[in-house]
């Protein structure tokens, strides 16, 4: 059965997945840059060993309906980076499926579920979809940061003059 798009997931699998995909990333580009000079040279046993360990962690975030039961490694360099750049793949349908654009804070939020504890639903980031340090994009999204800090303040601010006014009236009507 096909996951519904924007399905809510645990925090825990979203922190899982933000973890995993770097490493994978590295790996597979390793693995390409090696296929390319020598695409039919063996795998070492050690690198062979790392690259099947991820694609075994990475099976929990496939569909149930294409999981294998135990992945193994190509023996040959442009197997193996065919079989990273397809659990690659499977990765971000998996962030495709449970990541949707948060209109409030204009970024792209991991849908989490209710927490079994409290009930409520936490707003988790992208980390892999935020603003580089030093770019535009992280400029632009500090000065709104600011912005939203500054207009919460104001806020609060209007409504605690409002609450002393209210005290004030309230009291001038409870005198003798």
């Amino acid at each position: 059965m096909r996951a519904k798009p924007y399905s809510t997931i645990s925090r825990r699998m979203a922190e899982r997945h933000e973890s995993l995909l770097p490493k994978l990333q590295v790996l597979a580009r390793k693995l390409q840059s090696m296929a390319a000079r020598s695409p039919h040279r063996p795998v070492p046993d050690d690198l062979r060993s790392e690259a099947e360990a991820m694609l075994f962690e990475v099976e929990v975030f496939r569909e149930r309906r294409q999981r294998p039961a135990l992945p193994v490694g190509a023996p040959h360099y442009h197997g193996l980076a065919s079989q990273l750049a397809e659990a690659l793949t499977a990765m971000i349908a998996f962030e495709q499926r449970h990541v949707a654009w948060n209109a409030a804070t204009e970024e792209p939020q991991w849908n989490l579920a209710p927490g079994k504890k409290d009930g409520r639903v936490g707003i988790m980031k992208v980390a892999r979809l935020a603003p580089r340090p030093g770019s535009k994009a992280a400029a632009r999204a500090d000065a709104q940061a600011r912005l939203e800090k500054e207009r919460r303040a104001d806020r609060m601010l209007r409504m605690r003059a409002a609450l002393v006014d209210r005290l004030t009236k309230s009291q001038r009507t409870d005198g003798p």
